[in-house]
């Protein structure tokens, strides 16, 4: 996964010089990121069955009550108001973490028919 946001962030590098945007820094910046999520996290890379498991922190063995005791432990966890507290990065993390486990349990209970 590493090395493909590596792959991303590079190609997005070459279509800002190649097109010569004038835009500021920050705008910038704020475009390689709307891109970089679109593309990580909506419909052009989807984790593997086996890293959905690891999202939900369960074996790919759990039975389907064990997905749904998993899935709902970790949305507790990473809710955006438990952590409406504390700084700013940690709250992005959870978000980035509990848009995660949704995605993992959807993709899990689609492939079992729950």
């Amino acid at each position: 996964m590493e090395q493909l946001r590596h792959f991303i962030n590079r190609q997005l590098h070459c279509i800002i010089r190649q097109h010569h945007l004038n835009c500021s820094v920050a705008v910038n910046s704020l475009i390689h990121q709307n891109i970089t999520s679109i593309l990580l996290h909506k419909t052009i890379i989807r984790p593997s069955n086996e890293s959905n498991y690891k999202i939900l922190e369960i074996k790919p063995s759990a039975t389907n009550e064990e997905v749904k005791k998993a899935y709902r432990k970790m949305t507790i966890k990473y809710h955006p108001a438990k952590v409406a507290t504390l700084g700013q990065d940690v709250q992005k993390a959870a978000e980035e973490k509990f848009k995660a486990v949704n995605q993992a349990y959807e993709a899990i209970c689609k492939e079992r028919g729950i």
